[in-house]
């Protein structure tokens, strides 16, 4: 019973008690922050345990909410990443760079997408998945063959009205891209040995 009267009163005085909150925090707040690091120095070992376990838990629901909060959220969230690799540009770079040594073919047509979506708003996800298969075979080939030996080319250079989709992508020797330039549409032809 006593249960019931303390969610009743609560509920009656949310509120009030929120603001009665808030001042206390804002009041203690060094006091607050010193404590609560404190107590997680005890007992960090215990928190890390207990947030793992209820992560593993609780894993879909986790991923659920966040992709829904980043649904909601989209430009507040890209706000914040503007603003925060204005304030840490080192931090930035080396996150950048962690990020391409993991996947560098995502990153790459992630890049190309993003530099042309004015050209072509209306790349489709099986289209773009398409794009990045280009680049990912382009970065297979620089690893057998060592060094940036081949890259994506468009067929009809975008200068000249070609399109960034799959259907405009070749991979070729960076050698013979950089002599093309956008001076002509073509197709490579692998040499033949005679």
């Amino acid at each position: 019973m006593n249960q019931d009267l303390q969610k009743e009163y609560y509920q009656k005085n949310r509120e009030k008690l929120r603001a009665q909150q808030k001042k206390y925090y804002q009041e203690n707040k060094e006091k607050i922050r010193a404590h609560q690091k404190k107590y997680y120095q005890e007992n960090k070992e215990e928190l890390l345990e207990q947030t793992k376990k209820y992560r593993q838990e609780n894993g879909e629901k986790i991923r659920d909410y966040e992709k829904e909060y980043r649904e909601k959220n989209k430009e507040k969230m890209r706000a914040y990443k503007r603003e925060y690799r204005r304030a840490n540009p080192e931090k930035a770079r080396e996150e950048r760079k962690r990020e391409y040594a993991k996947n560098p073919e995502r990153i790459l047509a992630t890049n190309r997408k993003y530099q042309h979506s004015k050209k072509n708003p209306d790349l489709a996800d099986g289209e773009f998945n398409m794009v990045e298969h280009f680049y990912e075979q382009a970065t297979r080939l620089n690893n057998i063959f060592g060094g940036q030996v081949f890259e994506v080319d468009h067929t009809t250079p975008l200068s000249k009205g070609g399109k960034h989709c799959p259907w405009n992508l070749q991979v070729v020797p960076a050698k013979w891209n950089r002599t093309k330039n956008n001076h002509h549409a073509g197709l490579w032809e692998v040499p033949c040995g005679k």
